[in-house]
């Protein structure tokens, strides 16, 4: 048996895990080599995950409220290089970073309503609300695509989307129909002529 000490001790998780949303899960993998007599036990720690602790190759970690938490892990096998075999722990401070799920919302100004109504030519306000950055779809008649704030002026009925991102995997949308009248307003017609 190959008798090498634990080191090189790395770890990741298999989804991106930069920022995730709350009430996500994620699973950790680890890089330790274990062929030839590498590491035999893991012992991982998540304050504050779900579950807090887990001595699987592999784990699934919930993390519930917004933060940044730490993740450990300790390797071991039980070759006695030393009187108690081998051990390593590798620590990443504020590794995950949970993030609020964006509650996004558009507001149509004096609308009460989840569609708005226009004249045919006119143009009408859009602000979102409830998250960090913003991307609204269809980029047709708007002023800025990916302004919390933007001005439309559609020429027929459309439906915008709004995105919003607390982080590149947690977000949510919202849409609004802005309905196009296509007639100009009253007609004026005279009741004498010379």
């Amino acid at each position: 048996i190959d008798c090498r000490p634990v080191n090189n001790i790395n770890y990741s998780t298999i989804e991106k895990h930069d920022t995730i949303c709350s009430m996500s899960c994620v699973t950790f993998t680890n890089f330790c080599d274990t062929a030839f007599g590498g590491p035999q036990s893991y012992y991982w720690q998540f304050p504050n995950g779900a579950p807090a602790t887990s001595t699987l190759a592999f784990p699934q970690v919930c993390y519930n409220l917004p933060g940044k938490y730490n993740v450990f892990l300790t390797v071991s096998n039980p070759y006695p290089l030393t009187r108690n075999g081998s051990k390593a722990t590798k620590a990443a401070l504020d590794y995950m970073i949970v993030v609020d799920i964006p509650n996004v919302t558009i507001v149509s100004p004096g609308q009460l309503h989840s569609d708005t109504t226009i004249r045919y030519g006119q143009n009408i306000q859009l602000n979102g609300t409830g998250a960090y950055t913003y991307s609204w779809m269809p980029n047709y008649n708007i002023s800025n695509q990916f302004n919390k704030d933007v001005t439309v002026n559609p020429f027929r009925n459309t439906q915008y989307i709004l995105t919003g991102k607390n982080s590149s995997m947690c977000y949510s949308s919202d849409t609004l129909n802005v309905i196009v009248i296509e007639d100009c307003g009253e007609m004026y017609v005279p009741n004498a002529f010379t």
